[in-house]
């Protein structure tokens, strides 16, 4: 795919191809789909996060089969509103160097996940444990592997600050700059 359909694979198209996934294999009988769990890298994390809510997942289930739990890994802590959450296992891991890592917000949506049903955990890598666990970047075939900072190599925007809502009572998004009215439109950033 071209750089342009790169950008738009979002939370939607992450969830919408989870769901299809675990309906394709629910049809292979040596594959135990009761005991798949979703889990998901940064943004990935992100989409298992926000399919423990059933207004995320909902659109997307081709089927009653749902996953028997949920694993983040190195994901934004966020909080989506005016939905129901499932009661399936849920569990985060974040390093303590991440920089997307907020011990405040995390906390708190682990106690908002627990308050409404969610069996939630997290656990935390402490040290200099970031957001690509052991952060490193690949420098090219001259330098190789190198230790960085925790930050994203580019030192672009971080796209994380965006401080997403989900708000499922109104089918939309609000975040720092704007708003998606539509999740068909969900676009991570």
């Amino acid at each position: 795919p071209g750089r342009e359909a790169i950008m738009k694979a979002g939370l939607a198209s992450r969830l919408a191809d989870a769901y299809a996934a675990l309906a394709a294999l629910s049809n292979i009988p040596e594959i135990d789909v009761e005991n798949a769990w979703l889990g998901g890298w940064s943004a990935g994390g992100m989409a298992a996060r926000l399919a423990t809510s059933v207004g995320a997942s909902k659109p997307f289930m081709k089927s009653q089969q749902d996953f028997r739990g949920f694993l983040s890994m190195y994901a934004y802590c966020i909080s989506p509103i005016n939905t129901a959450h499932k009661s399936v296992p849920f569990r985060a891991f974040w390093g303590e160097a991440d920089y997307v890592f907020d011990k405040k917000k995390c906390d708190t949506m682990i106690n908002e996940m627990q308050g409404d049903g969610v069996i939630a955990t997290s656990h935390l890598f402490e040290g200099n444990v970031g957001h690509w666990w052991d952060n490193m970047w690949f420098e090219g075939s001259k330098k190789g592997w190198v230790k960085t900072k925790s930050r994203w190599k580019s030192g672009g925007p971080d796209v994380y600050a965006c401080e997403g809502v989900y708000d499922y009572s109104k089918n939309k998004i609000t975040f720092t700059g704007g708003e998606i009215e539509s999740f068909g439109d969900m676009v991570t950033w």
